[in-house]
Formats: C-alpha cells, structure tokens, sequence
C-alpha cells in the first residue's frame, strides 16, 4: 500500500512539472509573438539545435537583455548548436533565423 502511494505521489509531481514546463513555454511564446517586430535583425545564438524542418532554441540579445525563443531556419538548412543567427520575423511565437555570414 506504502509503494502504491509513493507512486501516486511520484506521478502526480510528474504531471505538475510537465504542466509547468509546458506553461513556461506557452508564456515565452506570447512574448515572442508580441515583441515579434522588435526581434527582427536581433542577434543570438542557437542552444538547442534547429533540424532543417523543424524547431530548437536561440538565445537572443536585444539591447544588453537576452531572451529565449523556439526559433526556425529560415531557409530550412539545420542550425548546430552554438551557430550565430540574426532573426529575420517572428511568427505565431517561433523565431524565423538565418545563420549570420
């Protein structure tokens, strides 16, 4: 009974990380979606790879302030973690990149 209720306990701390986690993300989306024409020519650098049809993570420098962002290739080439990007739009919360030449 005593294991039965440690893994309820377990579970439920489980699903109110993930449900923060998924809050946290929504939350940095709304962002990114309002301040969408500021972004644009901000530079950053990726943290989480970007696959050439798919989505990672940027960190963004805009006027001494980083922020993070889902982020995109523009030009759907992947992006390795580490490459400098520039924004080129900011869409429903994803950051459109292109590598920085």
């Amino acid at each position: 009974m005593e294991t039965l209720l440690y893994s309820m306990v377990s579970l439920g701390a489980a699903a109110l990380s993930l449900s923060v986690g998924i809050l946290i993300v929504a939350a940095i989306g709304a962002r990114v979606a309002r301040e969408g024409i500021r972004w644009s020519g901000a530079t950053g650098t990726v943290t989480t790879r970007i696959p050439a049809r798919g989505v990672g993570a940027v960190v963004v420098r805009r006027g001494g302030a980083r922020s993070v962002s889902s982020a995109r290739s523009i030009d759907r080439v992947p992006l390795e973690e580490g490459a400098q990007i520039v924004v080129v739009e900011v869409e429903g919360g994803v950051a459109a990149v292109c590598p920085v030449d």
